[in-house]
């Protein structure tokens, strides 16, 4: 199903040579989970680290965050829909 094997930290490695992907830590729910799982299948994510944390220093070292940090902004690669400013809906 994946085309390359990947690893859950609770930290961004000091030295890395792939993409982190940041989503919260704690109890898994189903859209962070899938939205790791997609990330994973695209050929630009495929191995990507997932880091599941919910501190802003290590989330801002992600290059995408999805599922947490209160910030949905496109242009930076953040998608949280757990805020008062979401309103985009496909």
């Amino acid at each position: 199903l994946f085309s390359k094997a990947f690893e859950v930290v609770s930290e961004c490695p000091v030295e890395r040579d792939v993409k982190l992907i940041g989503t919260h830590d704690g109890t898994f729910h189903c859209d962070e989970a899938l939205g790791c799982a997609m990330l994973q299948m695209l050929p630009a994510w495929a191995g990507a680290t997932i880091v599941r944390t919910r501190s802003e220093a290590e989330l801002a070292k992600c290059d995408i965050v999805i599922d947490v940090g209160a910030v949905y902004d496109h242009s930076k690669l953040r998608y949280d829909h757990h805020q008062r400013t979401f309103v985009s809906t496909l």
